[in-house]
């Protein structure tokens, strides 16, 4: 079989995370362009004081996305995952290309108000029913892990099942652990002893909703920090307001839409209506006949631009470029450059013509004796203020790292 660099020509980095770089990518056999998650497998081994887990651990962790990207299938909602690598030093998830984030589509809407975003939460939702339905939980789901693609760029698509569980066994789903991002962590993910399941994805789309139509997230900690942010959902005071922040000095969005935000906030998580009764909620099935009974009545028309900024601001998109590992890059790239050395001495044989030698070190990285390179778990950028990175506790790695590059840190 094949290794990536065999069948496939990099391109340019689309985005950069702490473990994990995205770029284009181009099939040489069908010249088709994809994008590649390239996550860095090189753990620590346990000589240094790194936080980095260890290899095996990882290519745990990379085994268990697969699962769950795969199980997911392809779906009109949900970034497709072409096909899936490891070598010695690399894991690579080759996925559609798509053509944008959500904060991007939401900033080129010429009217952003609560019925435009119905079309947006719409497919978010269709996303969840779809995933819910094949029995995986997605457990971070965020505004950065909605992308823009499809034919014409404006199909939203879920993506990154770094931290995706796919639960076996009969009866009601239990999973324990603290997973995600803190300002969208459901109660029941941060209290001690809790468990969860499918429910927690509807609370962190509720979020989401939130955020759109209010400027903020809905419990907002004095301290902007992860911890601060998880003690004050697990207390659940002061309890969010669903009106938008004084200082935007915005009205309100309509008694369908705050109906419809209320339901998936939820904190009791048997009363969150799941993904496939989201769809026959009034605010979703009803949109168009809102907007134009809005318009008969003289309603005004209230712009969500302000939210977006006031969302921006409060640290709801991953704005911020994170650094990439130096060490990471120049190894990816004499990969790909043994890689194709060696598919050039192989067309010259065949034509019958002397191939040049090819470079020492390497190229046995298909077999295991390649060397190990110096400074394979140094150059990790440090962690950033607040939850652009996901938790995985319990685990020793996290993942927030799609098309888009987010930071990732390490949890406790």
């Amino acid at each position: 079989m094949k290794q990536f660099h065999e069948k496939y020509a990099l391109g340019q980095v689309i985005g950069k995370g702490a473990f994990a770089t995205v770029r284009l990518c181009l099939c040489k056999e069908t010249n088709e362009e994809y994008a590649v998650k390239v996550l860095d497998m090189r753990g620590s081994d346990g000589s240094d004081k790194s936080s980095r887990p260890s290899t095996e651990r990882l290519r745990q962790e990379l085994r268990a996305e697969q699962r769950a990207w795969s199980q997911v299938a392809k779906h009109n909602n949900c970034v497709f995952l072409a096909e899936s690598f490891i070598d010695n030093y690399f894991g690579y998830f080759v996925m559609e290309r798509c053509h944008g984030t959500l904060l991007e589509g939401l900033r080129s809407e010429t009217e952003l108000n609560e019925y435009t975003y119905a079309h947006y939460f719409q497919e978010m939702a269709v996303s969840l029913a779809h995933i819910h339905a094949l029995g995986v939980i997605h457990r971070d789901i965020k505004q950065d892990n909605f992308l823009l693609g499809g034919p014409e760029g404006r199909t939203i698509k879920l993506c990154d099942f770094g931290l995706s569980a796919v639960p076996t066994g009969e009866g009601p789903v239990k999973l324990t652990g603290v997973y995600g991002t803190a300002p969208y962590m459901a109660p029941e993910m941060v209290l001690p002893h809790g468990t969860h399941g499918e429910p927690c994805d509807i609370w962190s789309l509720g979020v989401i909703i939130y955020t759109a139509f209010y400027g903020c997230f809905p419990y907002m900690p004095k301290e902007k920090n992860s911890e601060a942010m998880k003690q004050v959902v697990r207390g659940g005071v002061p309890a969010p307001a669903f009106v938008p922040n004084k200082k935007f000095r915005q009205e309100a969005v309509s008694d369908v839409a705050t109906t419809f935000a209320k339901a998936l906030l939820e904190r009791n998580p048997a009363s969150r209506p799941p993904a496939v009764k989201l769809l026959k909620m009034d605010y979703l099935v009803n949109n168009h006949v809102h907007e134009q009974q809005a318009k008969v009545r003289g309603l005004k028309d209230i712009s969500l631009q302000p939210m977006l900024h006031g969302a921006v601001r409060a640290g709801a998109f991953g704005t911020r470029a994170p650094q990439g590992d130096p060490n990471a890059e120049s190894l990816l790239m004499e990969l790909q450059n043994r890689a194709n050395a060696r598919l050039s001495a192989k067309s010259q044989l065949q034509r019958g013509t002397s191939p040049a030698t090819p470079t020492e070190g390497m190229s046995d990285e298909d077999s295991g004796r390649g060397r190990r390179p110096n400074g394979s778990s140094k150059g990790l950028p440090p962690k950033q203020a607040w939850d652009s990175g996901s938790t995985k506790a319990g685990s020793s790695q996290q993942h927030s790292d799609s098309q888009q590059g987010l930071e990732a840190q390490h949890g406790t």
